[in-house]
């Protein structure tokens, strides 16, 4: 999986806390009760929230801490409705007269429907927040790295619960032994041939003095799909999600998918508005995932869960 490392932070899969990292960055889903690794932390950038209870956002607070520590000081939260006020709350429950003004700072990211609304705080400084951005979701995308996306899907948990994307762009390169069988020298064209091949384009490229089709370059191209990485927990699975979640979670890499209950305390689980082990694996089935990781076990099982 190219250079995405990924993980559960809690081993014995009850508390929701997944960390995703690309490039020297970190992305977390979700910050339950778990220890966090300085060196993670301090690499944090941002941060998905799936919903508001307790045992999702629990860990903030240490996060929070950990981050006056840290090289990097700012943090990015995503979220739902009413997370804005939720973190203002956090962040004003603690004195910070002892920390340099402006210590850390935190954007916030409020999703209500197709609208997104940016939110500046920062610890000892801007106590209160400043909305700074309103903005609309387009193809359900959140977050935009260099050449990946965070896509989200809104899901039902008696309040919205949100889950996540992490998808990496394709990658397409050209095979230096078709070019050179074919006595090409590399060249902008190859940067031409990519875009066009992308676009589906049907037009003509210029090679040294020869002119070619696009059809008659493409057999040269490698193309390489990037890494998916799903994450879904805390939701009520109906048949219209089930169908939904089979296209958001379409041939990914790994999903990560709660499975609260054992396959027979399903009614249980509906009451709850959680999943089974059972549907867990039914998503993953028919999501056509490589790798399904169930994780958020409910505590009603103990240690022998």
């Amino acid at each position: 999986m190219s250079n995405v490392e990924t993980n559960l932070l809690d081993r014995e899969t009850r508390n929701p806390a997944v960390y995703i990292k690309k490039d020297g960055i970190v992305h977390l889903f979700d910050c339950g009760r778990v220890e966090y690794p300085q060196k993670l932390i301090s690499k944090l950038e941002n941060i998905f929230i799936s919903h508001a209870h307790i045992d999702h956002l629990i860990g903030f607070d240490e996060i929070l801490g950990m981050k006056l520590y840290a090289a990097h000081k700012h943090i990015n939260v995503f979220g739902p409705g009413g997370i804005t006020e939720q973190i203002m709350h956090k962040i004003n429950a603690y004195t910070w007269n002892l920390v340099e003004p402006d210590a850390i700072s935190i954007d916030v990211y409020e999703m209500r429907d197709d609208e997104i609304r940016r939110t500046k705080f920062s610890v000892n400084g801007n106590m209160a927040g400043e909305l700074v951005e309103t903005g609309t979701i387009e193809d359900n995308t959140v977050f935009s790295g260099k050449d990946y996306t965070v896509k989200r899907i809104i899901l039902n948990h008696g309040i919205p619960s949100i889950g996540y994307s992490f998808e990496e762009s394709q990658k397409i390169n050209i095979s230096r032994e078709k070019m050179e069988a074919r006595n090409l020298s590399p060249g902008p064209w190859i940067n031409v041939l990519k875009e066009a091949f992308i676009q589906r384009q049907k037009t003509e490229i210029t090679v040294g003095d020869k002119v070619f089709r696009i059809d008659e370059l493409t057999d040269m191209l490698e193309v390489n799909p990037g890494t998916k990485i799903v994450y879904l927990t805390d939701f009520l699975l109906d048949d219209k999600t089930r169908s939904e979640l089979s296209l958001f979670a379409g041939n990914a890499d790994i999903l990560y998918c709660e499975a609260s209950y054992k396959n027979e305390e399903l009614e249980i689980a509906r009451r709850n508005m959680h999943l089974t082990e059972g549907q867990a694996e039914d998503i993953a089935a028919l999501a056509n995932v490589r790798e399904l990781i169930k994780f958020h076990r409910s505590e009603r099982y103990g240690e022998e869960g």
